[in-house]
């Protein structure tokens, strides 16, 4: 986890998982063979949740630098065989960026839509359609 006092963050994320919120493997989740977007990859869980059900790569999106720590020596291995890209910038409809308040003992309440003490600019993605 990206911060020591995360304790309630890890219970979120850990209940995502347990409640199957992303879908049921196979189902109306990830399939085999899927490439699948984690935008805000946290520390990874949903990425190993969706390799384990057959992705064969995951590109995930995470703006926090301590979560992309955390995300990458959770996922040292897929990352080093090529399963899953890491980019470490928000997905957004621009090429941008915007300030990011961090919240203290709970990293997965950082967001851009509130204000907070801490806050950086952190980079943004859009991936324009190729035409042709």
């Amino acid at each position: 986890m990206p911060q020591r006092d995360d304790a309630w963050g890890l219970a979120t994320v850990q209940a995502d998982q347990e409640n199957e919120i992303y879908g049921r493997a196979g189902a109306a989740g990830v399939r085999p063979g899927d490439v699948v977007i984690d935008a805000g990859a946290h520390v990874g869980l949903f990425t190993k949740t969706a390799l384990a059900a057959g992705a064969s790569k995951v590109v995930t999106f995470e703006v926090t630098p301590n979560a992309n720590v955390s995300l990458r020596r959770n996922l040292s291995k897929p990352i080093a065989a090529g399963t899953v890209a890491v980019v470490e910038k928000g997905v957004w409809f621009e090429e941008s960026t915007l300030p990011l308040a961090v919240v203290p003992g709970c990293s997965v309440c950082n967001s851009v839509a509130i204000k907070g003490a801490s806050t950086f600019s952190v980079p943004l993605h859009h991936d324009r359609p190729r035409s042709g």
